[in-house]
């Protein structure tokens, strides 16, 4: 495991994680993955001083996307949030949240796109 900045990935797809952990790792980020909404919720809140930066999947079970933002800007409204989506763009509703508008990184994306992503919201770009 790499000691650089921490990254939570929440995704509800196994190979998502898999790859997206160990492009990160192998970048120099530390990583740690959630599989649903509920899961990144209490991963944010064990970690919650370390976390430079969250890769969410828009369409999480137990607490979707827009539902895991809206408590990750209430805890921390500058945290750096990635919204991955094969939806197109979805989070315009959300302009009543705090902080900076969300990053968006859509679904099928390169790897090259996601550790530059990365690098952008923790400020290693």
């Amino acid at each position: 495991m790499s000691t650089g900045p921490l990254v939570l990935v929440a995704d509800d797809e196994d190979s998502v994680l898999t790859i997206a952990q160990a492009i990160l790792e192998r970048s120099g980020y530390s990583v740690v993955v959630a599989r649903d909404g509920v899961e990144a919720l209490s991963l944010h809140l064990q970690n919650a001083a370390l976390v430079r930066a969250v890769v969410l999947d828009w369409t999480l079970p137990l607490v979707d996307g827009e539902g895991v933002l809206r408590e990750l800007r209430r805890r921390d409204a500058n945290l750096p949030v990635i919204v991955s989506t094969g939806y197109g763009h979805a989070t315009g509703g959300l302009a009543d949240l705090p902080g900076p508008e969300p990053l968006s990184l859509p679904k099928p994306y390169r790897l090259a796109e996601l550790v530059g992503i990365v690098a952008k919201a923790t400020g290693r770009a």
